[in-house]
């Protein structure tokens, strides 16, 4: 009878059952289950279909499809629906990409690479993730045993001795690549660029335009790249008798560098003036925030100083002056670790240790040194 009565009332104001409570992480986890039984591009359950399924609100819904869509799980379409955006067939090789998530155009660039190297081979379903970089990795990565090989960028600083004891048995029954990281003496993959090969040809390349009294711009975290690169730039100017000098920001994990190296920049020319023909900034984006300063205080790129970057970030041919810059191809070296986890998995290979090999990527902020040097800063507004 109280039943009955239940059922009319909610009838008569139109009242509809509570929904569960449905977690996040419970909702995702069976929308990937689900995934398993779609088709890449393959249509997927539409939000009233997830709703009656797990009966469960649209707020919850609308947080775990968004998580899905930035791991490129599903893709959702206006007024056409939500589409599966990976494949679960036996015969695809599924492969986790983990990288840092603050602002770099590095890792955008590597994305980009990565994506295109997808789209060209279906045979790989490439799924990716943020790695938040003050976190251990181990408490990051969940089931890495869905994957065949793990990718993940994460600066060496920032890799603690426990990420590599967790690495290294995660190694034991698949491959973990370490992306733009050298660390040659551990049992897991790694694939950087030759960064003391590359120091070198910014070296070289300055010192055959004449320039004999250089900077190092340093705007970004010490770590095993960043030191290669400044040691081998230096070591070469000083056997060619040139005078080199560092000007360090103490970049810390997390900064933008842009911001630090154009603050670092107008510091240096306010205290001590331009006491340089050409600088050698060891990063692509924080050549952006380094021309930004020495335009501003009248300096003429590269009429008065010359610039050269490193990286050969794709956006750099539109900065003003375009930078030449110390670069390799980020689709070759894709391929490369593709080919040797294809090695790997065939029994062929043990792990293996890329080094991408670099060259100058000539654009048009360098050129000889000027006899009309700069006399001060026009304005520091």
């Amino acid at each position: 009878r109280m039943s009955e009565i239940f059922r009319a009332f909610r009838k008569l104001f139109h009242c509809r059952p509570m929904k569960k409570n449905v977690s996040v992480q419970y909702l995702l986890q069976k929308l990937d289950e689900e995934l398993n039984h779609f088709e890449m591009g393959e249509k997927f359950y539409s939000y009233r279909e997830i709703a009656r399924k797990y009966d469960v609100n649209q707020r919850i819904i609308d947080e775990v499809l968004s998580q899905m869509e930035r791991k490129r799980l599903l893709v959702r379409k206006p007024r056409s629906g939500i589409f599966c955006n990976t494949n679960r067939r036996k015969d695809v090789r599924n492969i986790l990409f983990a990288c840092q998530d603050y602002p770099s155009k590095f890792i955008d660039d590597i994305l980009l690479a990565l994506n295109e190297f997808e789209l060209a081979n279906p045979i790989y379903s490439i799924v990716r993730q943020n790695l938040e970089f003050r976190q251990a990795i181990s408490n990051q990565i969940a089931s890495p045993e869905k994957y065949e090989a793990l990718i993940l960028m994460k600066s060496s600083r920032t890799i603690s001795n426990g990420d590599l004891k967790q690495l290294a048995s995660i190694a034991e029954r698949r491959p973990v690549v370490l992306l733009d990281t050298d660390l040659e003496d551990i049992s897991i993959c790694t694939a950087t660029a030759n960064n003391m090969q590359g120091g070198m040809l910014a070296a070289d390349y300055l010192y055959r335009h004449g320039h004999r009294n250089v900077a190092v711009a340093i705007s970004e975290p010490h770590n095993g790249n960043t030191q290669q690169r400044v040691e081998a730039f230096c070591t070469y100017m000083r056997l060619h008798e040139c005078n080199v000098q560092l000007i360090d920001n103490n970049t810390q994990h997390g900064w933008f560098p842009a911001q630090g190296a154009y603050d670092m920049m107008l510091r240096h020319l306010t205290e001590r003036g331009c006491d340089f023909t050409a600088l050698f900034v060891i990063s692509d984006g924080s050549a952006l925030g380094v021309l930004k300063a020495l335009r501003q205080v009248g300096i003429s790129v590269p009429e008065q100083v010359s610039v050269i970057g490193f990286d050969g970030l794709k956006d750099a041919k539109f900065f003003e002056p375009a930078l030449t810059s110390v670069g390799y191809d980020y689709r070759e070296m894709i391929e490369q670790i593709f080919h040797e986890l294809d090695r790997y998995h065939a029994g062929c290979g043990a792990p293996f240790h890329l080094r991408v090999p670099l060259h100058i990527i000539e654009r048009q902020s360098v050129a000889s040194p000027t006899t009309h040097p700069w006399k001060g800063p026009s304005s520091l507004l």
